[in-house]
């Protein structure tokens, strides 16, 4: 059984929000703009919304000459960052009520995505969500950093230093990143991830849903007060 935790650290897709299908149309247009499309019935397993573009690129049908690969990055990264409306992201259920409670325990909590910040910031701007999601980083928000280990290491000298956070993930990769930074971690099952190697590194809890993951929140915070 893990102790108290004073500080809870979010990562963003599969976790607070369902972006895949606005993500998908992203990667759609991309397709289109190179000259084919997205194999449906690749699209339909959830896992792959967070696959390298070099693999979404292999799935394009017909396939497009290898010269164009760039050329279909650069068109998901335009439509994404510019032009969606993210019209089918949802927050789920459970977590908006989440972040309220923190608030008014006084708990200090963060989302660390590694979504790119111009459109993370984007979508919260768009969703009307900054305010429940005050602090966020992204991987190209600390100098250097590629991984979310290298975010969790940077925060942990500067906004959580001295604090016993909690992590929250949906892929084997946010576990695994937990695990190397010696934070005990939460694996919620409704996300974007592979669910079999998501419990293969054997994170601590598990949440099927949003509202088990708030139960699992308030049995771990430390009562705290509200700073003056």
């Amino acid at each position: 059984m893990m102790g108290k935790a004073d500080a809870v650290i979010f990562d963003f897709d599969g976790v607070i929000a369902d972006t895949r299908e606005d993500v998908w149309d992203s990667v759609e247009y991309a397709a289109n703009a190179v000259g084919g499309a997205v194999d449906k019935e690749f699209m339909e397993d959830t896992s792959h919304v967070a696959l390298p573009e070099e693999e979404l690129f292999r799935h394009i049908n017909p396939l497009p000459p290898g010269h164009l690969f760039d050329v279909f990055c650069s068109h998901i990264k335009t439509h994404y960052r510019t032009m969606n409306q993210f019209h089918k992201t949802r927050m789920y259920p459970g977590l908006e009520e989440i972040f309220r409670y923190l608030a008014g325990q006084g708990t200090v909590w963060i989302v660390v995505s590694s979504k790119p910040e111009p459109a993370l910031r984007r979508l919260m701007k768009v969703k009307g969500w900054e305010g429940l999601m005050p602090v966020c980083y992204s991987l190209d928000s600390v100098a250097g950093a590629d991984t979310k280990q290298a975010v969790y290491g940077y925060l942990m000298e500067h906004e959580l230093k001295n604090r016993r956070p909690v992590c929250i993930g949906d892929t084997w990769s946010d576990i695994a990143a937990a695990r190397m930074c010696g934070f005990p971690a939460i694996a919620v099952l409704y996300g974007d991830g592979d669910r079999r190697l998501l419990l293969r590194e054997k994170p601590d809890y598990t949440a099927s849903d949003g509202w088990e993951l708030f139960g699992i929140i308030k049995d771990l915070i430390m009562d705290q007060a509200v700073p003056c």
